[in-house]
């Protein structure tokens, strides 16, 4: 790696790292998709490095829909009989279940990043 000096007015501090350490740094950064320097850049000035996967929240969306289509069925049944059996609430809790557990898994930290860096910002 060629050396540059720093921009005007940046400053620079060489960092030492052991070759064990210098692989997991490595190895986090191409986890992340980031060059190294801005891997250890980012750990240094914000702690932490978040990473979505928007494929993986596509797929979400899928099942999200399929959950909304399963109730839907569930109170038409219900409107069109004007009766409501345990069985069809039970499926209702099953499902809104999944759909909170899915909400806490992808959502969450994508809202609470998202919300987050809009306060660092102010």
């Amino acid at each position: 790696m060629k050396y540059m000096p720093p921009r005007k007015g940046n400053k620079s501090k060489l960092v030492y790292f052991s070759p064990d350490e210098w692989k997991l740094v490595c190895k986090n950064a191409e986890k992340c998709e980031m060059k190294v320097g801005t891997y250890i850049q980012r750990m240094a000035l914000f702690g932490e490095i978040n990473v979505f996967d928007f494929e993986q929240l596509a797929s979400l969306q899928v099942e999200l829909t399929r959950i909304g289509t399963n109730i839907n069925q569930i109170a038409h049944v219900i409107n069109e009989t004007r009766s409501v059996y345990k069985k069809d609430i039970e499926e209702v809790e099953k499902l809104m279940k999944k759909i909170k557990n899915s909400y806490d898994k992808w959502m969450k930290p994508l809202v609470y990043y998202t919300v987050g860096n809009e306060q660092d910002e102010e």
